[in-house]
């Protein structure tokens, strides 16, 4: 009876041993480390207005701190910082007086990540800015009549 007993109870000790532990249902997001670097959140075009500031954080599907940002060619007031991808510019009017920046040109900046410890493992890729004004510009023709015209009152023509 006792080797019965003990029987019973060794099968009962192994199957709760085996028995399957329950799996979470939420699923976490790991960067796969063998995957090929990506900026995951980059808009591919920017309309600002004049006067405007953008701030904008890029990321890549990597650990950040072992990869550094750079600017290829750059705007008056754009900045990127080469730690984190902050993307940050002020538009101020002064740039579109002097002539550094125009309304309605499309700039096609280039931008590039890079890993610190690896050279081969980077990314280039590029956005575009647009700046718009919604002043009144006043027109800077005079209007003028050449040669001698006659109006009279009441009349709606001129001869």
């Amino acid at each position: 009876m006792n080797f019965l007993l003990s029987l019973v109870f060794l099968l009962l000790l192994n199957a709760t041993a085996n028995a399957q532990q329950p799996v979470d249902s939420v699923s976490q997001d790991i960067p796969n480390p063998d995957s090929i670097l990506r900026i995951i959140n980059l808009n591919p075009y920017f309309t600002l207005h004049v006067d405007s500031t953008l701030s904008y954080r890029l990321e890549i599907n990597k650990e950040e701190d072992k990869f550094y940002w750079y600017l290829k060619n750059s705007l008056a007031g754009l900045r990127l910082n080469k730690d984190n991808g902050l993307l940050t510019f002020k538009a101020e009017k002064s740039f579109f007086i002097s002539g550094k920046l125009k309304y309605d040109t499309e700039y096609k900046i280039k931008i590039g990540v890079q890993s610190l410890t690896n050279a081969s493992e980077k990314i280039d890729t590029g956005f575009t800015i647009v700046f718009y004004n919604t002043e009144v510009i006043p027109s800077r023709v005079k209007p003028t009549l050449t040669g001698t015209q006659i109006i009279q009152e009441g009349i709606t023509s001129v001869l």
